[in-house]
C-alpha cells in the first residue's frame, strides 16, 4: 500500500507544471531524495501528512465540484446558484450594450454583478417569504404560462419537445433548480 501511495504522488509531482519548468528541473527530484535519505519517524510522518492534506483537499474539492452547482450566494440554507449569476450578468452586460455602453470598465462591472447579486439575493427572500406566507401558484396557472411563452412556441404551438428535451435540461444545469419552481 505504501509503494502504490509512493508512486502515485511521485507520479503526480513529476507531472505539475512546476515539475516541468526548465528553471526547476532538478530540484523536486533533489527534494525527494534528500527526504527519502532522512530515515527518522518525523520526516516519514511529515511527508504523509504533506500527502495526505493534498489528496483531502484536492479530493474534497473534486468530489464538492460534482456534487452541484457551484453557489455565489446561500439565502437562509438556499443556494444562488453561479449559473444564474452569470446570466445575470451577461443579461445586464447585453443591456448596457443595447443603450450604446460598450466600453465596460472594471468598476462598472464590479458594480453591474453587485446589483446582479443584490437582485438575486432579494428575488430568494421574496420567494421564500411567499413560500413562509403559504402563497403558491397553483400547477394549472403555472402550466398555461408556460404554454403561452413565445419562448417556448414554434408556428405558434407549445414546443413541449423542446422545453422538456432542450431548455428543461439546460436550465437545471445552469441554474440547479427546475424552472417550474423558479
Amino acid at each position: 500500500m505504501g509503494d502504490a501511495l509512493g508512486l502515485l504522488f511521485r507520479q503526480w509531482v513529476f507531472n505539475t507544471p512546476a515539475a516541468k519548468n526548465p528553471s526547476l528541473q532538478g530540484v523536486v527530484p533533489k527534494m525527494l531524495e534528500q527526504m527519502r535519505n532522512l530515515s527518522s519517524v518525523f520526516s516519514k510522518s511529515l511527508l504523509g501528512l504533506i500527502a495526505l492534506s493534498f489528496i483531502l483537499f484536492y479530493g474534497y474539492s473534486t468530489i464538492s465540484d460534482r456534487g452541484g452547482a457551484a453557489l455565489v450566494a446561500k439565502v437562509n440554507d438556499q443556494g444562488i446558484p453561479a449559473g444564474k449569476f452569470a446570466q445575470g450578468v451577461e443579461n445586464q452586460t447585453a443591456m448596457l450594450e443595447q443603450f450604446g455602453q460598450t466600453n465596460i470598465s472594471p468598476e462598472m462591472r464590479q458594480m453591474l454583478e453587485n446589483q446582479v447579486l443584490q437582485r438575486l439575493i432579494a428575488n430568494t427572500l421574496f420567494a421564500q417569504a411567499a413560500y413562509a406566507l403559504g402563497l403558491r401558484v397553483p400547477d394549472v396557472e403555472l402550466a398555461r404560462e408556460i404554454r403561452q411563452n413565445p419562448a417556448f412556441q414554434k408556428d405558434g404551438r407549445f414546443n413541449e419537445g423542446f422545453y422538456l428535451n432542450t431548455f428543461k435540461p439546460w436550465y437545471q444545469q445552469q441554474n440547479g433548480s427546475d424552472f417550474e419552481f423558479d
